[in-house]
């Protein structure tokens, strides 16, 4: 019984100190997320047109990227590609 509670307890300090070894490497990692260059500020229109081999393909597209605090940004795209063929 005693060698069995060895090896567990061997076992549970094994783990442990992956999970600390693991927990250090994110802490490191997100302390140098935090040097990121935030995207520029812009809102591009775009429609595009197809018109081949008996297909048509268009529609618009709209991009919007915004910097909020000068922490977080965010990027919004609409994409329609309407696809008819006759």
């Amino acid at each position: 019984m005693l060698e069995a509670i060895v090896v567990v307890t061997k076992f549970n300090a094994f783990f442990y100190s992956m999970f600390v070894r693991i927990t250090i490497l994110c802490l490191l990692a997100s302390a140098t997320s935090h040097s990121a260059i935030l995207a520029v500020e812009r809102a591009d229109a775009l429609y595009h047109s197809y018109d081949g081999g008996g297909v048509v393909i268009d529609g618009p597209s709209f991009l919007v990227k915004k910097n909020v605090a000068d922490i977080f940004s965010f990027t919004g795209n609409y994409y329609v590609g309407m696809v008819t063929s006759a």
